[in-house]
């Protein structure tokens, strides 16, 4: 009995050291790994800043106050440029077993990102927490916020569901095992001078070695200066090996809104796999990057195709019931060193688009006069294609004046 309950104290000693040695190594690192957090931010955002990518030149720093074995304090400053924004926000550590959780209330920084005539400082709130686990290695980063859009911003771009309902955010950032990262922008009640949502989402993931994938979710999109809106979003990027050893973007669609639904598939490429590698950029930067076809082009040409679009319109038109579908496929190349809307006189290649089930009355609404002109019935459908070379473009064969 008495090695029995020699061997249970034993057994507890040795837990309790145990823990209490995974509780020492969070205390010891705990602090470093905030710095070295804030420095690899602060890097990946003067790289983007210095791309173009990112309009704001802002470091991050992480100092740290004061500290003991279950906890500790400090704060994150921001500083823009060389100038200080005065703006530090304080920081309490937690320390558990290999992890800790750090959390702050940064209202302050909240209200200095959003000027005072979109969201009054006295109603604009955000939390920030922070959460790590050393085995294996695991950080996770969220901060949200919240805050009332000002009446004078919303009567100007004509709003009238952003008053009913406050904006909520939320920018996460995840550092997983096997150095895989994840990063993603939520939005609730988003209030734009374009238009507004109930729902926006905005999500990447990448390795440290690839350029990764994002995607984009919206729901309930209304454009301030259309009629009609989007009831819901959804588009995936990601960049695929070519058969010629580039790479190709590809981007998935699908759509609802007022007058049907669809989806589509579009490529577009090449691009050079060692040129994007150099300069260890991801995929969202290279989507936000307006001249990423001249930096990243593997070829001379850029093309541009449609491997599938196809839109059910569905809706009723003063009492009258509309019901017919469009396809579209083609590819259109054009110089790698212009964007396609700027290249026009250059565009070459092949579009292909069919109405079925579409009366010559509905596609006059939907196209104008121009339809009898570059369109042509064939039985149930109405098609036209449509060719360009050099910036000419002909219509069934039929060059439009």
């Amino acid at each position: 009995m008495k090695k029995l309950l020699g061997y249970s104290a034993g057994a507890v000693a040795l837990a309790a050291a145990v823990w209490a040695g995974g509780v020492a190594v969070s205390s010891a690192l705990s602090g470093k790994i905030l710095s070295s957090a804030c420095e690899q931010l602060t890097a990946a955002n003067a790289a983007k800043h210095e791309a173009g990518t990112s309009p704001l030149d802002i470091k991050v720093e992480y100092r740290k106050e004061s500290g003991g074995f279950f906890s500790e304090e400090g704060w994150f400053v921001l500083r823009s440029g060389d100038q200080d924004l005065a703006t530090r926000f304080p920081v309490t550590v937690s320390h558990g077993f290999l992890s800790f959780d750090a959390q702050s209330d940064c209202s302050a920084v909240i209200r200095k990102i959003f000027p005072g005539a979109v969201l009054p400082g006295a109603a604009a709130e955000g939390d920030l927490r922070v959460k790590a686990r050393f085995l294996p290695v695991d950080v996770r980063a969220e901060i949200k916020g919240s805050g009332w859009y000002s009446k004078p911003y919303l009567e100007i771009l004509g709003s009238k569901e952003g008053d009913r309902k406050p904006l909520e955010f939320a920018l996460t950032l995840r550092r997983a095992p096997f150095g895989r990262t994840f990063v993603s922008l939520t939005g609730s009640n988003v209030v734009t001078p374009f238009g507004e949502a109930s729902y926006v989402r905005i999500a990447s993931e990448a390795g440290e070695d690839e350029p990764g994938s994002a995607s984009l979710a919206a729901r309930n999109i209304n454009f301030f200066s259309r009629s009609s809106g989007i009831g819901a979003l959804d588009m995936r990027f990601n960049l695929e090996k070519s058969r010629t050893g580039g790479l190709t973007l590809v981007t998935q669609t699908q759509a609802s809104s007022s007058n049907g639904s669809g989806s589509a598939v579009f490529e577009a490429g090449p691009f050079s796999s060692e040129k994007i590698a150099k300069a260890k950029v991801k995929l969202p930067e290279l989507l936000t990057d307006p001249r990423f076809t001249a930096k990243y082009g593997a070829a001379d040409l850029i093309t541009v195709a449609c491997k599938a679009f196809h839109f059910d319109f569905d809706y009723d038109d003063a009492g009258t019931k509309v019901d017919y579908t469009m396809d579209l496929t083609g590819q259109l190349s054009h110089p790698a060193s212009k964007l396609i809307f700027e290249s026009v006189d250059a565009l070459t290649g092949k579009v292909d688009i069919t109405w079925s089930g579409v009366s010559d009355e509905e596609l006059s609404k939907v196209m104008g006069d121009i339809s009898s002109e570059v369109f042509e019935r064939q039985g149930d459908t109405i098609h036209t294609f449509v060719e360009a070379r050099d910036g000419h473009f002909t219509f069934n064969g039929k060059e439009f004046k």
